[in-house]
């Protein structure tokens, strides 16, 4: 499906967004950027006309997110951002402005908590050949794997799964013991630190670090001491400085007016009151439509997802309303902040 509307990358406070003066050459594959500013915040747009993310084929999904970091990270350079979730389009200057002017005071609430911070990832990989090398000539290995050539050909290949998930396990304790020590070094130079997924054989470890702008080069020098201990093991690569990803995720949403006309039909309702209204409405129909009461066809089941989603609507819209009013005739913008400070 195409989408038309506002690409929207990132957010920040309205007083920085003066710094940015020549935009027109950061997001060629998007288009001029400008921006939306409401109250203390502002929004960096740009216009967009293309797939949706999540439709998007996956040979053309690398190139595109290059772009759009290369778009914040660019506007990192002249002023602190919060990065917006990839693929965020709304439909024109308006709704964004809706969706800051909503939720402004926790918009600005998060930028000020970040203030001043930076996100630094650190990889590890090692030589695998290397390490697995090594492995095989620990005693359990090896005795593990004479007991499975001396075993009957039936059991042979149960025998030889079992090495393999020796091997493996022996693997995984490697790894979490650098993590841990990776943890232990650089730990005390963050405010924050998340562990990244480990999506290859040859990676050990990958790190975010939440960081003050002024420890980077603290970071590094920790790096060359634990390399230099480790005696050149392994390889770090830090990259960074970039804007907190990992620590961070602006979500802008949209509840349309035909989502309210829709969700109204659905509960029976000619207008939207207050929450208990709608609370009334959906226990009221749920005790008659409910599975349990209805039996489990799949059309109860789907009446009764209809008003658990239209009761969230317009909850979720009631929540988010600007100024204590609906406008049913446009919907309602809101934004929303994915934090994840102090997991580890």
């Amino acid at each position: 499906m195409t989408r038309e509307g506002d690409y929207v990358f990132a957010v920040a406070a309205a007083q920085d967004s003066g710094r940015v003066h020549d935009t027109a050459d950061v997001a060629p594959s998007f288009g001029p950027i400008r921006t939306v500013p409401v109250g203390d915040v502002v929004a960096y747009v740009s216009t967009y006309t293309g797939p949706e993310v999540e439709a998007m084929p996956q040979n053309e999904l690398p190139a595109f997110l290059l772009s759009h970091q290369s778009v914040i990270e660019k506007l990192m350079r002249v002023t602190p951002v919060l990065p917006v979730r990839l693929g965020t389009v709304l439909s024109d200057d308006e709704q964004v402005a809706s969706a800051l002017r909503t939720s402004n005071e926790l918009l600005r609430d998060s930028i000020d908590a970040f203030a001043g911070t930076v996100e630094v990832d650190v990889a590890a990989t090692w030589n695998l050949p290397e390490v697995l090398a090594g492995v095989a000539l620990e005693p359990d290995v090896q005795a593990a794997k004479e007991a499975a050539s001396q075993s009957s050909s039936t059991s042979r290949q149960e025998a030889m799964i079992k090495v393999g998930q020796l091997v493996e396990a022996r693997l995984a304790a490697l790894r979490d013991q650098l993590e841990s020590v990776i943890l232990e070094r650089l730990r005390p130079l963050a405010r924050d630190v998340q562990l990244n997924p480990v999506v290859s054989d040859e990676l050990v470890c990958n790190v975010a670090l939440l960081i003050d702008k002024s420890s980077a080069s603290e970071i590094d020098d920790s790096l060359r001491e634990l390399d230099a201990e480790l005696q050149g093991k392994y390889d770090f690569r830090r990259v960074g400085p970039l804007p907190p990803y990992s620590f961070a995720s602006v979500h802008l949403h949209t509840i349309g007016a035909d989502d309210i006309a829709r969700a109204l039909h659905v509960l029976s309702l000619a207008e939207v009151g207050e929450a208990g209204v709608v609370d009334d409405a959906f226990r009221r129909l749920a005790l008659s439509q409910h599975p349990d009461v209805k039996g489990s066809d799949g059309g109860s089941a789907h009446e009764f997802e209809d008003l658990v989603w239209a009761r969230n609507t317009l909850l979720s819209a009631l929540e988010h309303r600007p100024n204590d009013t609906l406008p049913q005739s446009i919907g309602v913008s809101y934004a929303t902040v994915e934090r994840s400070m102090g997991r580890i």
